[in-house]
């Protein structure tokens, strides 16, 4: 099953499906963004501007660092929860999270 956004019902940050080997990203975005739209359209920001060589993002479980064309989400306290991607893929997921936060 590829990544999926779907609209909670009862007006709480989105559910995420995801395929095995994509549990980190959901973590993140559970753990880190849940309703936080202001942190949510930063990141975004950050996974747009493609003039930064490099932008990197501190939560309190995850660390995030955005590439020029990959991210890599990694657990502060579990080194063996990593995850790369494709930067696309980072963008594009948090443009679903933001409009479906936005509907609540």
């Amino acid at each position: 099953m590829p990544f999926k956004l779907i609209p909670s019902s009862d007006n709480t940050a989105p559910v995420i499906q995801c395929s095995e080997g994509e549990e980190v990203p959901k973590a993140f975005f559970e753990t880190e963004l849940q309703e936080d739209k202001a942190l949510a359209q930063h990141l975004l920001n950050l996974a747009l501007a493609q003039d930064k060589p490099q932008s990197e993002f501190s939560g309190n479980l995850y660390n995030m660092l955005i590439y020029k064309s990959n991210f890599t989400i990694e657990n502060l306290f579990d080194e063996k929860e990593t995850f790369t991607g494709d930067r696309t893929f980072l963008t594009e997921i948090l443009k679903q999270w933001l409009a479906l936060i936005d509907q609540n």
